[in-house]
């Protein structure tokens, strides 16, 4: 048995199990009329039907709940129908000991009451128990759950009957001429007390229920709980109140067998296609997230079949799913059912190590994670890979061009600190032994005017060199020391504009929208550029113009003006370290900054035609707007 909605079957509807159908409920209500005439006339053959029908139900009940005890899915319903034929049979004594019945030697009312209560207890705390196994078992896979429910009933009821015929220590329930004993009404509350909290777990727990199936085992309980409240009041056993918990008792046995026997036995499936509906509901909900999760996750996926030679060496795989992400990261559309050298036919010439990686993995089953320079797509990935099962696996990736372009540059700006501290240091010192050496001659040369005027001459030039390094030095003290980003072109020329005395020079700009892959002082590469038109352009000069130009190799910036030309001689020294006529550090420093990432930067003016300075920019470290 398991809770399950009812059946959408044509001719079959709620209406047959529900309790509320007026015309099943008014033939129940006439045979509880006619029952209780009958309790009339003779009470013991209205006892004898109600607990036949009891019995029969109960039987039955246990018979359908062990012949599909492999497929019950709820445990719940397993130990409820097993206990039927345990607490039944102690019922079935209880019906033969009746007072009346004649069976048993002493024929008086209190040994029936025993048993009475008895059954009462078993069944209370078998459907308590049964309700902390709502939607879970006993045991791993209910290996054990039916051997175990047997035992422990089998060990109950033992008991029970051994200490009412055997040891005969259970305590009395009906003495003649007095009636009911303090322990029969204690215990029929105490009864009724356990059923009410196996009702207020069924509420707790309604939603592993059908509706109608809940609704009856609710109906059941409380027909039972009023059955045992009208037990604790009666004084003869033949009197109005045991009438009238026995016709609570049989409309609890009524429902029971709606519960258990029509639905077990007219609707099976529709029982078991509860769980099974439950469980395709988890998976859809389950499937959902993992999709949606799938769908918006940052990083690429990809779940492929490796494909293998005669030798067993990988050669191929395939591509089975993807997501929106790797479509995103790699650039690549409709890659799924196709193989990857449909799609990267140079992959395996230029990253043999994928293959070997991927085809380990998926034939070992041992994941791995790894750093690639994925030449294909020229871009670095972080890769993570894993095989949920033979000849297959899946790639988790990210991008991380960027990160390895921002410490490769990094690691460049390091070096090229350490060179121009070493060049700076070293140009320092050679200046202050010139400074120690001139100052020790002038001490030497006192009463020598025209000597202590050249030497103080040549102290003041040395002077001067190591105040240009100590500038110098402030200039460089920024150079890679934040990491390098994507730099925008045209707000770096307008902050570069901000800081210079531009006259009447006109500007004309073209790169709207341009960003470059550089070190954040890309833009005193503007400045200085800007600076040198300024200071060596001439009054002639009118225009400086900037512009781009994208080829097949990267993209050429360019930086131009239309004022005096540079020397031929001048341009192969343009970018060396103290050359020109101010500090001769502004167009040194501008190289140094372009090349952290890798960019470069030429003087191509014509002859005689102002000047011209073009930065080149490789691929993937500049982007264009969209």
């Amino acid at each position: 048995m398991t809770t399950a909605e009812t059946s959408s079957t044509p001719g079959r509807t709620r209406d047959q199990i529900h309790p509320g159908n007026v015309v099943r409920w008014a033939a129940v209500l006439l045979v509880l009329v006619v029952l209780y005439l009958v309790s009339t006339v003779n009470f013991l053959l209205f006892h004898g039907i109600i607990e036949l029908a009891g019995l029969a139900v109960g039987f039955s009940i246990f018979i359908i709940v062990w012949n599909t005890r492999r497929v019950i899915p709820d445990t719940f319903f397993l130990i409820v129908g097993i206990s039927f034929l345990f607490f039944g049979g102690i019922d079935l004594i209880h019906t033969l000991a009746y007072k009346g019945m004649g069976i048993f030697p002493g024929d008086n009312a209190d040994l029936p009451t025993q048993l009475w209560i008895a059954a009462r207890y078993f069944q209370s705390i078998a459907f308590l128990a049964a309700t902390f196994f709502i939607g879970r078992s006993i045991t791993d896979y209910r290996k054990h759950d039916v051997g175990i429910i047997l035992a422990v009933c089998t060990g109950a009821g033992t008991l029970l009957l051994g200490s009412i015929f055997l040891w005969q220590d259970f305590p009395h329930a009906f003495i003649e001429g007095t009636g009911l004993t303090p322990f029969k009404i204690a215990s029929e509350y105490i009864i009724s007390f356990i059923f009410t909290v196996t009702i207020v777990v069924l509420v707790h727990k309604r939603k592993y229920f059908d509706p109608a199936v809940w609704r009856l085992l609710i109906a059941a309980l409380i027909f039972l709980i009023l059955g045992e409240l009208s037990f604790s009041f009666y004084a003869s056993v033949f009197g109005y109140m045991n009438v009238l918990g026995h016709l609570f008792r049989l409309v609890s046995v009524y429902l029971f067998y709606l519960v258990f026997i029509v639905i077990g036995l007219s609707r099976p499936y529709d029982l078991l296609l509860r769980d099974l509906k439950i469980n395709e509901d988890r998976l859809r909900e389950s499937e959902g997230k993992w999709r949606s999760l799938f769908e918006n996750m940052l990083e690429g996926f990809a779940y492929c079949r490796m494909m293998y030679d005669d030798q067993g060496r990988p050669v191929d795989w395939v591509y089975l799913d993807v997501n929106k992400a790797f479509e995103r990261l790699t650039g690549l559309k409709e890659t799924t059912g196709k193989r990857v050298l449909e799609v990267l036919p140079d992959v395996r010439t230029l990253n043999p190590e994928l293959f070997e990686t991927y085809g380990r993995v998926a034939s070992t089953g041992t994941p791995a994670s790894f750093e690639i320079d994925f030449k294909p797509l020229k871009m670095w990935l972080n890769v993570s890979v894993f095989s949920p099962q033979h000849g297959y696996f899946v790639a988790v990736f990210e991008d991380i061009t960027e990160r390895r372009r921002a410490e490769e540059a990094l690691q460049q700006a390091n070096a090229k600190l350490n060179l121009l501290s070493s060049i700076t240091r070293h140009d320092i010192n050679n200046q202050l032994f010139s400074l120690k050496a001139n100052l020790e001659l002038s001490k030497e040369h006192l009463g020598d005017t025209a000597k202590i005027s050249e030497y103080i001459i040549r102290e003041e030039r040395a002077a001067n060199a190591i105040e240009r390094q100590i500038v110098f030095t402030k200039e460089y003290q920024d150079l890679g020391v934040k990491a390098p980003s994507w730099q925008k072109v045209e707000a770096g020329i307008h902050n570069a504009l901000a800081g210079l005395p531009m006259r009447d020079v006109r500007i004309i700009e073209d790169i709207s929208g341009l960003e470059v892959f550089a070190d954040p002082l890309f833009e005193r590469v503007f400045y200085n550029l800007i600076d040198n038109a300024l200071r060596y352009g001439g009054t002639a000069m009118t225009t400086i113009g900037i512009g781009s130009q994208e080829s097949d190799n990267g993209l050429t910036l360019f930086v131009e003006n239309d004022g005096s030309a540079i020397p031929a001689e001048d341009k192969k020294r343009l970018f060396k370290r103290g050359f020109g006529h101010n500090t001769g550090l502004g167009l040194f420093l501008s190289r140094e900054i372009l090349a952290i990432t890798g960019i470069t930067i030429n003087e191509t003016s014509e002859p005689g035609k102002g000047a011209r300075f073009e930065i080149f920019v490789p691929k993937g470290a500049y982007r264009m707007p969209e």
